[in-house]
């Protein structure tokens, strides 16, 4: 990213402390730069997140996991990037707001690195838990593996929440909106988008039944 003389400021730490002015610097200097990698590391994550929600170790292997989350994890989050910031951007601009399209997508992608930096606890997580972490089976209550358990899911909860701070902040300051009227704007592009992926859940069903 390029350097803004007189005003030195790190978006990696600032981010999440100072988003709006974080967001401020970004605009002034590249919003385009590393918004694809912060998209495919988000994907990462995401995917991870998913087997281990859905338990996905009781019938594929930890290691086929892991590949997927590897290749198709970035597809998945430059794919989540274009269509959510152009929801974002659309459905703001209804409601009045000033910001371009491709600040909605840096405001994606920066609000994503509370994530990102969660991903990194997989490796503590998969060595501490090992293959339970992606299956059903249960952990005792009360033992070692359920604190362990407990414990990070609390963490992840924690990220998440301030990862939605960051976002809320950053797309009120690049759409001249308030707090309020951001969330708004959230709302009805995930409500969108909703819409979107059940309709053409019905067409394949119906399309292949």
């Amino acid at each position: 990213m390029s350097e803004n003389k007189g005003n030195e400021l790190n978006p990696w730490l600032s981010i999440w402390i100072h988003p709006r002015k974080t967001m401020r610097w970004i605009q002034q200097n590249d919003p385009d730069d590393l918004v694809i990698v912060l998209a495919c590391f988000a994907g990462f994550s995401e995917i991870m997140v998913s087997a281990s929600r859905l338990n996905l170790g009781d019938h594929i292997a930890i290691p086929v996991i892991f590949a997927a989350a590897v290749v198709l994890g970035p597809i998945m989050g430059i794919i989540g990037l274009i269509v959510l910031s152009v929801l974002l951007w659309w459905t703001g601009s209804l409601m009045g707001g000033a910001s371009r399209l491709n600040m909605v997508r840096a405001v994606l992608a920066w609000s994503f690195l509370p994530i990102i930096c969660y991903s990194i606890l997989w490796i503590p997580q998969y060595i501490l838990l090992g293959d339970v972490l992606f299956e059903s089976r249960v952990v005792i209550f009360g033992s070692k593996g359920h604190l362990l358990i407990v414990g990070f899911n609390v963490l992840r909860l924690m990220i998440v929440l301030w990862s939605l701070v960051i976002f809320l902040n950053c797309l009120s300051e690049v759409q001249k909106f308030g707090l309020w009227k951001a969330l708004v704007n959230t709302l009805l592009s995930v409500t969108i988008l909703m819409i979107a992926v059940l309709f053409i859940a019905a067409v394949i069903d119906v399309t292949f039944t």
